[in-house]
């Protein structure tokens, strides 16, 4: 791994931790979201997962301990079931805990530790980096606005 992508993924777990964890801004989450969907419009590809994603990054420094597995490709109907599961529960938690700031971040903070062992899990089970590759309702989303960049772009230059 480059030096470069290091201090990237570094600073971005660190940036993470502190708000998350030291500051307790309970948006945080939403700043990271924001800030895929940002670099997704801007590059056109899934630059945000392969270089700032703390969940991704944490997963390239545990998956040097694990040996890779055969891959297997999860069904579509559990890939739709994490992409509703995932953002059902956060906007659950927002609309349940709305008026109290706190709450929201505890239930975030339980919700993001109990993927990430989640996470780590199938990379162990499976193959390096097995969530980001195939469940991760974040990197999905991406995946639906590079899809219609693309399609945009090639209807422009058909015209």
């Amino acid at each position: 791994m480059h030096t470069k992508n290091n201090i990237i993924k570094i600073f971005s777990l660190i940036v993470f931790f502190v708000l998350m964890c030291i500051l307790r801004l309970w948006f945080s989450l939403f700043i990271l979201f924001g800030l895929a969907i940002l670099t997704t419009l801007l590059i056109k590809k899934r630059f945000y997962c392969l270089q700032i994603c703390p969940a991704g990054s944490i997963q390239d420094y545990t998956a040097e301990d694990f040996k890779t597995k055969k891959e297997k490709k999860p069904n579509k109907m559990i890939k739709f079931s994490v992409f509703f599961i995932f953002w059902f529960y956060i906007g659950f938690v927002l609309y349940k805990s709305y008026y109290y700031p706190l709450l929201i971040w505890q239930n975030l903070l339980r919700f993001i530790i109990i993927n990430l062992i989640f996470i780590l899990f199938l990379q162990y089970r499976y193959s390096k980096r097995f969530w980001c590759k195939y469940l991760c309702p974040l990197g999905n989303l991406l995946d639906i606005i590079i899809k219609k960049l693309n399609n945009h772009t090639i209807k422009d230059i058909s015209i």
